[in-house]
This record gives C-alpha cells, sequence and structure tokens, in this order.
C-alpha cells in the first residue's frame, strides 16, 4: 500500500510520518529527494536555493518530476513494504504516482493557520520563516501552487480538496496518535 501524507507548512506532516513508520511504513520524502539532487551537483542548500532549484526542476521537467525521483526510490524497497510519501505538493504529482501505483490514497494532515506558524516558529528548522511576512508569503506559494509562465497552477489546497482522508491535527500528540491508530487500521483493512 502507497500512501502519500499532503498538507500546508506546520500541519504535521512530519509528526504524521514517524507515526505512520511506527506503524510499518517505509518514509519517502519528497524535499530528501531535492536536496539529495542539489547535492549531487554540488548545490549549496539554503531554504532560498532550495525553492529556487525545487521551481527550476519542475519548471524544466514538469510537475511531476520529483514524483518521478520518488518512485526509483520507492523501487529500492521490497513491494511487500507500506510505504509514505511525504510532502506531495500538487495534483501533478499525485497523477504521477496514480499512473504507477493502483490504489495510492491521499492523506491531507489540517491545522489553523496561526498555530501551524507557531510550530514552524517553534522548531525553527532551516528552511522555516522567520517571520509572519515570510510565513504568509510562502503560505500563498504552497497554497496555489508555483507559477509557471506567469500562470498559477495546483498546489496543496487541490490535494487536500482531493484527499481520501483528512487528518485534522489541533490538538496534541497523544489525539493524533489515536487519530492515526483509527487510521491505519482503516488502510489496512483496504489491503
Amino acid at each position: 500500500m502507497i500512501v502519500c501524507v499532503a498538507g500546508l507548512p506546520g500541519s504535521g506532516k512530519t509528526t504524521v510520518a514517524k507515526l505512520l513508520k511506527k506503524r510499518g511504513f517505509e518514509l519517502v520524502e519528497m524535499g530528501d529527494l531535492v536536496r539529495e539532487k542539489m547535492k549531487e551537483k554540488k548545490i549549496a542548500i539554503t531554504p532560498e536555493s532550495i525553492k529556487k532549484y525545487a521551481i527550476s526542476i519542475r519548471t524544466k521537467y514538469g510537475k511531476g518530476i520529483v514524483a518521478k525521483y520518488a518512485m526509483l526510490k520507492i523501487k529500492e524497497i521490497s513491494q511487500k513494504k507500506n510505504v509514505a510519501i511525504i510532502g506531495i505538493r500538487s495534483m501533478q504529482e499525485f497523477a504521477a504516482f496514480k499512473k504507477k501505483f493502483k490504489g495510492i490514497r491521499i492523506i491531507a494532515v489540517v491545522a489553523p493557520t496561526k498555530q501551524r506558524y507557531e510550530r514552524l516558529v517553534k522548531r525553527s528548522w532551516a528552511n522555516d520563516p522567520k517571520n509572519f511576512a515570510k510565513f504568509e508569503e510562502r503560505e500563498r506559494q504552497e497554497r496555489a501552487g508555483y507559477a509557471k509562465h506567469g500562470k498559477k497552477t495546483e498546489g496543496v489546497l487541490s490535494l487536500v480538496d482531493n484527499a481520501d482522508y483528512l487528518i485534522c491535527n489541533t490538538e496534541n500528540f497523544v489525539r493524533l496518535s489515536k487519530d492515526m491508530n483509527i487510521l491505519t487500521a482503516k488502510l489496512r483493512h483496504l489491503e
């Protein structure tokens, strides 16, 4: 079984991924694949360079290019394992996965804007926005998708709208863990 985990920054995708891993899923992180390609090309990794590189490869090779990188990674993982793809960004990426993997599902992780911003400030990863203005800028891009030839493309919100399962991550880790137990039981029933 393969699932895609999508959500806006700070929604809790990484926490959901860790919970899926504890429940027997192998993880494929889309952002890690982009950073691996940058390392291969000896490109310095900064928040700005990651964004620029991700946009450039999607513009040059199409919105599904990172999905293609992920498919190569998934091939390395035994067919007997469940796989969770973390950080999918568009319906175009999902369409690429859907062509390759039957029965693939989308899990959307959602939380209110203020709560997501506070989480990003607290975790303080290198690519997290340093102020609310930067958060809003990233938010606009993630919601609608990155511009291509002056036109907006489908972004994370299209994945949330088309999700098979919705995880509302507004409470605490215990509540989220219980919700993930319920979800993984449903997923195992589909196998």
